[in-house]
C-alpha cells in the first residue's frame, strides 16, 4: 500500500516538474529582428499589464524594474522596439511626462499618471548605450488606456 502511494507521489511530482519547466515562456526574440535589428535583444522579463506612460521614444514605468547583474540597477524607462515604430504611431499615444530640471520623469497632470496598461517583453540591448547606462526596450503586444 505504501509503496503504491509513494509510487503515485512521484509519478504527480515528476509531471509537475515537467510541466513546469516548460510553462516559461520562450524567448521570442532570438535572432533579434522582433525588437531592435542589428544589436543583441537580450529577454529580461514578461510585463503583464504594467502602468506606463508614453514618452515619444519608449515608455516611462510607473513600478521600475530592477535589474541584476554587472549593475545592479532599477530601470524606469525603456525604447519602445525600432521595428514597431510604425505601429506605435498609428496608436497616436499621448505623453503625460516631463522631464523637470533635475532629469527625473514627472507627470504633468497628476490626475491622469501612467495613462496606459501594456503587455509585453522587455529586453536589454547592449549594443546600444546612452552616455555609461545601458539601454532597455519594450516590445508591445497589447496597450489599454486607462482612463
Amino acid at each position: 500500500m505504501k509503496s503504491n502511494q509513494l509510487r503515485s507521489l512521484a509519478t504527480v511530482g515528476l509531471l509537475w516538474l515537467g510541466l513546469s519547466a516548460g510553462c516559461s515562456p520562450p524567448d521570442p526574440c532570438k535572432d533579434g529582428e522582433c525588437c531592435m535589428p542589428n544589436t543583441p535583444n537580450l529577454f529580461v522579463k514578461r510585463l503583464d499589464g504594467i502602468r506606463v506612460d508614453y514618452i515619444n521614444v519608449g515608455f516611462v514605468l510607473k513600478e521600475p524594474i530592477k535589474i541584476m547583474g554587472r549593475r545592479d540597477s532599477l530601470i524606469d524607462a525603456a525604447f519602445t522596439c525600432q521595428v514597431q515604430e510604425d505601429l506605435i504611431a498609428g496608436m497616436h499615444l499621448k505623453s503625460n511626462t516631463m522631464i523637470d530640471k533635475d532629469g527625473k520623469n514627472r507627470p504633468i497632470d497628476s490626475t491622469r499618471a501612467y495613462p496606459y496598461r501594456l503587455w509585453g517583453t522587455f529586453y536589454e540591448t547592449p549594443g546600444i548605450h546612452l552616455l555609461v547606462y545601458d539601454a532597455y526596450a519594450i516590445r508591445v503586444e497589447k496597450i489599454e488606456n486607462v482612463y
